[in-house]
């Protein structure tokens, strides 16, 4: 049955609202760089509000739709006299529905958007990898993603799944960026569009385990590329990259809590705009997922080795990540049973084709911390930590790094239709890479 609409209160499970007011400290809300390259990180005071929205429903015919929304916003006051800019924030949503078409399918449906600042982002956000801009901190993006898969039982123990979806990224404001010969380039708009499309093919082989060929094609396109092997940069023509990804994965459960998900592979690219050679790139892939869920803790990590796109301006390239998340109740009895808490941890290198033989690496890790304890009924305390260090350097010249701190503390009020205590959550990154 397709998707009722989220107001159907007849059918909701569970709504959940949360409000906060927090006070911080942003250590680099503005980074500048004088004549003689000195990089000042310039720090501020902020007072913040936040709050989340979520609601599930589930139909009589057990088809579940979710939604759910964050916004945050904060106002600065500078701690060394260096001149803030005007309040800023977040805003995310997510969108997600798993319906049953007839007896032997499943459609699943998702879509979900982010609009925020450079300031504002957190690692918590899942928007690390493209808060990165070598270009200026100071900017304001927006990402949006949709995404179906169809499931169809062929027999007991075999599937087919097809899937497409397509992302893409914009800038909504940033200074013009000097280029080379005096221009200047206007950021605003279209930086990246990325759609795809998949079909896969998957075996139960024993209770415990799943194995699955897929087959994936994505297409990479951003209406402008730019050689930061000059100084300044200078401006090349569109990026448009083909991809096309076969692969295998095994899914084995250890225990019941316990998942895990390998898959091998092959990328096979056009490529980018700043390589001399016209041959199709040809890398391995390889990532693997581990999965632990009881009723404590949800946890999340994942490993890859793929060739895609950081930022698709830049081109693509072979890239190491590593990401991790933690969401659950670290106490079951005592003072602090009613305790929640979540923390995400990213890390990522990647290495881009640039003008010539030259090429420019990306690295950066950000980890991101939250708690929330209630002092009475609907009413508790919170806190937070958010760190990111990256750096940007391409061949023959020295590397800009970025380093930047958020502490908070605040008052935080909430509820639920069930009269329960909603726990953190974090909301899923709109983009997974390829491999």
């Amino acid at each position: 049955m397709f998707a009722l609409p989220i107001y159907a209160a007849g059918n909701t499970s569970d709504v959940a609202a949360t409000a906060a007011i927090v006070q911080g400290v942003n250590d680099n809300v503005i980074q500048t760089t004088d004549d003689r390259g000195v990089i000042d990180r310039h720090p501020a005071a902020f007072t913040g509000l936040e709050a989340t929205l979520s609601f599930r429903v589930i139909e009589p015919d057990n088809d579940v739709h979710g939604l759910r929304f964050r916004l945050r916003g904060q106002y600065y006051q500078s701690l060394d006299g260096f001149h803030t800019d005007d309040p800023d924030g977040t805003l995310q949503a997510l969108y997600a529905s798993s319906i049953s078409i007839g007896r032997f399918s499943t459609l699943t449906i998702s879509a979900s958007g982010t609009l925020t600042a450079l300031t504002s982002a957190r690692v918590g956000d899942g928007t690390l990898l493209f808060t990165i801009d070598p270009s200026t901190t100071q900017s304001t993006f927006s990402l949006s993603q949709g995404a179906l898969s169809l499931v169809h039982e062929l027999s007991p123990r075999w599937r087919v799944r097809e899937g497409a979806g397509v992302l893409f990224t914009s800038t909504v404001s940033a200074s013009p960026f000097a280029l080379a010969g005096g221009q200047e380039l206007d950021r605003r708009g279209l930086d990246g569009v990325q759609p795809y499309g998949m079909v896969s093919l998957l075996r139960d082989l024993t209770p415990r385990d799943t194995g699955d060929v897929s087959v994936t094609y994505r297409y990479t396109y951003s209406p402008y590329s730019i050689d930061f092997t000059s100084s300044p940069p200078r401006v090349a023509g569109p990026q448009r990259i083909h991809q096309v990804i076969p692969d295998a994965g095994l899914s084995h459960f250890f225990t019941p809590d316990w998942r895990n998900l390998v898959r091998v592979g092959a990328s096979i690219s056009t490529p980018s705009n700043f390589s001399d050679d016209n041959d199709p790139v040809i890398l391995p892939v390889f990532s693997e997922e581990v999965y632990f869920t009881n009723e404590r803790w949800s946890l999340m990590g994942a490993t890859h080795f793929s060739y895609g796109s950081v930022t698709p301006r830049l081109g693509s390239g072979p890239t190491l990540g590593l990401q991790g998340s933690l969401v659950g109740t670290p106490y079951p009895t005592g003072k602090l049973r009613n305790l929640t808490m979540t923390a995400q941890a990213t890390a990522t290198h990647t290495s881009l084709q640039a003008a010539g033989s030259a090429s420019t690496h990306i690295n950066a890790v950000g980890i991101s911390l939250e708690g929330r304890y209630p002092l009475a009924k609907g009413i508790g305390i919170s806190a937070g930590y958010d760190v990111r260090y990256s750096t940007i350097q391409t061949s023959g010249t020295d590397a800009v790094p970025f380093f930047r701190q958020i502490f908070f503390v605040g008052v935080s009020a909430y509820f639920t239709n069930n009269g329960s205590t909603p726990a953190l959550q974090l909301l899923n990154s709109p983009f997974r890479p390829a491999g």
